[in-house]
């Protein structure tokens, strides 16, 4: 870990601009880091790689995408959708990308960013207007809106698209059939055709190509749709029988409009009709009667207030109902009331208020109690709520509650014998990565059941994703050991490996890969490349080379096989640097998928391009009276050193300073010799360079942050002290380069300065807050030493 804090503190050297000509793509090189580390347990390392980069530069699109494919794990969903979002916008070429566009859209679907999600299947269906699938994922935003129609009409054209696909007139089923369920009641003829029209496209679907899983889907919905449709004809034959029961009290309106009796009478029919809003306009109009009683006022302003309820005309039902209260007439039952309306109104708070203030008057009532246990069932105080429940039981009476909500609660609580149920729960804190809640109930669900292999499993990967490999892999080993089936799982057996490599035992997660490659040798290429990865971290380049062959062969989809050709790419140009073979690998997945791998090909043919010219040097180095042969030597150290040939660059500029020594002096070639130095760790020579260098060019801050770099490396921390105060005081992009405060603050921690080394660390952190661990031990020491700790 702390070797990768270091390296971050290199990268992020790297990441400001400069004039100097040492400087090589270094977006490229960080964020190429950064993608490798962006799953495991690194990840916490790249993300704050892509946070220094956008602080610098917040137009680099693909920091933006790997930020978000970062924290949409943890379930950061609105932050991953701004950067999804900024990605986009920075690099539109990306709207051509399925998988990208398919993580924002799920995001924008999910948090209800409709209009968003419109804009990104729109940019899809652009490029891709024949894919079905993506009419549906309109239609579905659509859905979500109440806009059924529109989506309809996607189902629409989709199904000329593609008239044999079974699950288009599924969807659209389940949107007609939605479309039924919205319908108000006032217009059953409406509801009657949606049904009807559903169950039409159901039986349609049946005698198309359909899943399994469709089928049994397809067969469940037409038994619901026909239940509704009777439902709705049933309801349309008492309509017409409200409709005899209201005609005499219309007809007395008529022919007095003052009769309030008929009003209220005819209210009372609306009502239980469910014609709300005539029922609320005939209650107002018996409300007018000037003779009424002040308990006959109390009655009608409740119903009113009921009806306002059921029309989710909130506001105007408190309202009403405040004047029931302040008639004092029966301020108990219209608080209870009051309480509903607060509750359907999802103002949860005041109406827990309502029930406690009737619960502190009347403890033993049955109904208060239930009352308050469906707030707090609401509120997810499922303890609390569970004894709110306990006490509506005991003492009996009418009920309060909902069956549907006991349960729930119970469930919740685990306190039931329904496994199933329980492990839905369970599975669903996970899958909405609700962590916390999720590993409390899986030691309730173990409390209950502690020989269960499922909560065992469900446990490690909540750990998993909680990055704490050492505990998910004691539930994995646990969940084995319960159930020794697990070893036959893919899933399973891949997930132990993961855990292995994050944790650092690379030869256990090899043999995990390996079990897993066996358990699916038709598709092993993901295995087989993951393995090669880990044979280089143990320098076994021979196992490595042979297992991305493996994954080559083994990899049956093309992007697989595409991936698979990429990853040997990477390690003959990382690893070996065997240049032409990364090449055929990075044109080879060209090949098999445009555009993915272009940025490497470009990268390596510009490291071949540097070995040409270092090839073409010394052809003319065999001149041994070159009066330029300085010079030349320089050059091909450069292209030695973008070719990432450290020690012959190093060489080079050896040798063309002995000729002319003030090659160190020169802005561009001093750098590159004193870097070469440095990261070979000839610190020395590296700050007698850099000084040199320093002499013709002051105030560079490349060349003062690397010569104080290597003062640091070196143990010379009083220089490395007196290099970065003038660099505070005479260099203005201190912004850029606020690593300097983490540098100085090291070596004023060896010379035991605690308080000004604590002080420019806390600098640092102004500049920089996400490195906080690459100089948490060193703070802790300064706050002992000063009595702070």
């Amino acid at each position: 870990m702390i070797k990768y804090l270091y390296l971050i503190a290199f990268l992020i050297f790297y990441m400001t601009d400069t004039t100097c000509a040492q400087r090589h793509d270094v977006w490229t090189y960080t964020l190429n880091w950064a993608e490798n580390h962006s799953v495991g347990k690194d990840r916490h390392l790249a993300l704050r790689c892509l946070e220094h980069i956008l602080a610098h530069d917040s137009t680099v699109a693909k920091a933006h995408y790997l930020k978000a494919n970062i924290i949409r794990k943890w379930g950061w969903r609105i932050q991953a959708l701004q950067h999804y979002s900024a990605a986009l916008r920075h690099q539109p070429k990306l709207a051509k990308d399925e998988l990208f566009m398919n993580k924002k859209y799920v995001l924008e679907l999910h948090l209800k960013k409709h209009e968003e999600g419109h804009h990104t299947i729109d940019l899809l269906r652009t490029h891709y207007p024949l894919k079905v699938s993506y009419y549906h994922s309109k239609a579905l935003l659509y859905w979500h809106q109440g806009a059924y129609d529109q989506a309809i009409a996607l189902y629409d054209q989709a199904i000329v698209i593609a008239p044999q696909e079974g699950s288009l007139y599924l969807q659209r089923g389940d949107t007609y059939q939605r479309k039924g369920n919205d319908t108000p009641e006032k217009n059953l003829d409406a509801k009657e055709k949606a049904y009807r029209t559903a169950l039409k496209d159901y039986q349609t679907a049946l005698t198309k190509n359909l899943e399994a899983t469709d089928i049994t889907t397809c067969k469940e919905a037409i038994k619901y749709c026909q239940y509704e449709l009777n439902q709705v004809l049933t309801h349309k034959q008492k309509q017409t029988q409200w409709a005899t029961k209201i005609a005499p009290w219309t007809a007395r309106i008529k022919a007095d409009p003052n009769n309030y009796q008929a009003y209220w009478e005819r209210a009372h029919h609306y009502e239980q009709a469910e014609r709300y809003q005539e029922a609320k306009q005939d209650f107002v109009k018996a409300l007018e009667n000037p003779a009424i009683k002040p308990e006959i006022r109390h009655y009608l302003l409740d119903k009113k207030a009921s009806c306002e309820r059921h029309l989710k005309q909130y506001d105007q039902a408190i309202a009403t109902i405040n004047q029931t209260i302040a008639l004092g007439k029966n301020p108990d039952g219209a608080l209870f009331s009051r309480h509903y309306i607060y509750y359907y109104a999802g103002d949860y708070a005041r109406s827990l208020a309502d029930i406690d203030s009737l619960l502190a008057k009347y403890p033993k009532d049955g109904i208060y109690w239930g009352a308050q246990g469906e707030v707090l069932f609401k509120l997810e105080r499922y303890a609390d709520a569970w004894q709110a429940y306990k006490k509506a039981m005991e003492i009996g009476g009418l009920k309060a509650y909902t069956d549907e909500n006991v349960a729930a609660c119970k469930l919740a609580l685990g306190l039931t014998d329904n496994r199933k149920a329980l492990m839905d729960t369970l599975k669903g804190y996970y899958w909405s990565y609700e962590l916390d809640k999720g590993l409390a109930f899986a030691d309730t669900l173990l409390a209950k059941y502690p020989q269960d292999a499922e909560i065992y499993f469900y446990k490690g990967q909540m750990y998993k994703q909680y990055d704490k490999y050492p505990e998910a892999i004691a539930a994995y080993q646990k969940a084995l050991e319960l159930q020794p089936n697990y070893a036959q799982n893919e899933k399973f057996v891949n997930n132990q490996a993961t855990m292995y490599e994050y944790s650092g035992q690379l030869k256990q997660a090899i043999a995990g890969y390996e079990a897993a490659a066996k358990l699916n040798f038709k598709d092993a290429g993901e295995y087989h490349s993951q393995i090669a990865e880990l044979y280089i971290k143990l320098k076994d380049f021979a196992q490595a080379e042979l297992h991305f062959g493996l994954a080559i062969n083994f990899s049956r989809q093309d992007d697989d096989r595409a991936d698979a050709y990429w990853d040997r790419g990477v390690y003959y140009r990382d690893e070996k640097h065997f240049y032409q073979q990364a090449k055929l690998d990075f044109v080879q997945s060209l090949k098999i998928r445009p555009n993915w791998a272009d940025e490497d090909l470009a990268e390596v043919n510009q490291i071949l391009a540097h070995l040409d010219t270092a090839e073409a040097i010394t052809e003319q180095l065999k001149n041994k009276n070159l009066p330029n042969r300085a010079e030349l030597l320089a050059k091909r150290a450069v292209g030695y050193y973008h070719s990432r040939q450290n020690k012959k660059a190093l060489q080079d500029f050896e040798a063309a300073g002995k000729l002319k020594p003030s090659i160190a002096e020169d802005i561009d070639w001093g750098f590159y010799w004193g870097e070469l130095a440095y990261l070979l760790k000839k610190y020395d020579r590296s700050i007698e360079v850099f000084n040199k260098n320093r002499q013709k060019h002051p105030k560079n801050e490349d060349v003062l942050s690397y010569l104080g770099q290597a003062y640091l490396d070196n143990g010379n921390y009083q220089e490395v002290v007196e290099v970065f105060d003038f660099f505070e005081k005479n260099c203005a992009r201190l912004l850029e380069y606020a690593e300097i405060y983490a540098y100085r603050g090291k070596a004023k921690l060896a010379l035991k300065d605690y308080a000004g080394a604590l002080k420019d660390f806390e600098r640092y952190l102004l500049y920089d807050p996400y490195l906080e661990s690459y100089v948490a031990k060193e703070m802790k020491i300064c706050k002992e030493k000063l009595g702070k700790g």
